[in-house]
């Protein structure tokens, strides 16, 4: 319920979000604030008005301390928040690239849980849809390795995501 009253109360105004997202003692709301804003990202306005290029700058530093988090769902929830913003974005692409982040989502890719791993794939194949710089950031973080066990998996949304 508290995750519901998040979305709908923060929708548009993530830049107040941001000191929730910072972890603390109260790790539940912490989560549920991530699962908000995923959901905020991926609502149909994103690309109009609920995350714009100055939402991202505020809470970009609060994911990439949330992308070592301890939480499986908290880490999920983190990395999907972080594939949406930069879904087709280069200008967010660029920042997520900047905030030496992406190392660490390449390394992601081979985390003992499958749901971080879909994840991190998404992030690092939206990544990759930026500019030929940008892509070869990723490559940079030897990418390829991983793949393939994705391009051999049993699971053909891995095997469709990977190519």
């Amino acid at each position: 319920m508290v995750q519901w009253f998040i979305f709908y109360y923060y929708k548009g105004r993530c830049k107040e979000m941001t000191p929730t997202l910072k972890v603390g003692p109260h790790q539940n709301v912490c989560k549920q604030a991530v699962w908000a804003l995923g959901n905020i990202a991926v609502s149909a306005e994103i690309r109009t008005d609920s995350i714009t290029y100055g939402d991202s700058l505020e809470i970009l530093p609060a994911l990439c301390v949330l992308i070592y988090h301890m939480d499986i769902n908290t880490l999920v929830n983190t990395v999907w928040v972080l594939s949406h913003l930069i879904d087709g974005i280069k200008e967010q692409i660029q920042m997520v690239i900047d905030s030496r982040a992406v190392p660490f989502l390449v390394s992601l890719l081979s985390h003992q849980e499958m749901k971080v791993q879909t994840a991190a794939l998404r992030a690092v194949g939206n990544t990759v849809t930026g500019a030929n710089e940008q892509t070869q950031v990723v490559l940079n973080c030897n990418v390829l390795s991983h793949f393939p066990n994705f391009l051999s998996h049993p699971k053909k949304k891995i095997n469709k995501e990977a190519v």
